[in-house]
């Protein structure tokens, strides 16, 4: 008998009864409050990012990059107050890796790379 989808529940529909002595949702999130991303990551609600994003090298990387990050003017939605924070140099550096996209990247290319995402995120906001 597949599981009952009132009253919330599990979200994972294997087909099966629930057990007298369930196990537990297999879902990250699923029932107990904390939000995950696909990389296991325990994610902000407010902005689907990473609530500790990772500013460590990279196994194969050989030079440092900068860890500061630049606060933008783009307003964070539904407030007046908040706006959004660019990731630094290392943090695009490691999503690069994480997501297999680095191909022919230069580690010293990255600071230009991030500042030219963040300078035409502002441009195109002013558009707006």
């Amino acid at each position: 008998t597949p599981p009952s989808s009132e009253g919330g529940g599990c979200p994972v529909k294997n087909g099966k009864a629930p057990s007298a002595a369930p196990e537990g949702c297999p879902v990250k999130g699923g029932k107990e409050g904390t939000v995950y991303n696909v990389y296991s990551q325990p994610i902000s609600t407010t902005n689907q990012m990473p609530s500790n994003p990772n500013q460590l090298p990279a196994p194969q990387q050989t030079e440092t990059l900068s860890t500061g990050r630049v606060t933008s003017s783009i307003p964070k939605g539904n407030t007046s107050d908040q706006t959004w924070t660019y990731p630094s140099p290392q943090m695009f550096y490691n999503a690069l890796v994480r997501k297999g996209k680095l191909g022919d990247t230069k580690e010293e290319d990255v600071e230009s790379v991030v500042a030219l995402h963040n300078n035409m995120n502002e441009r195109t906001w002013r558009q707006v």
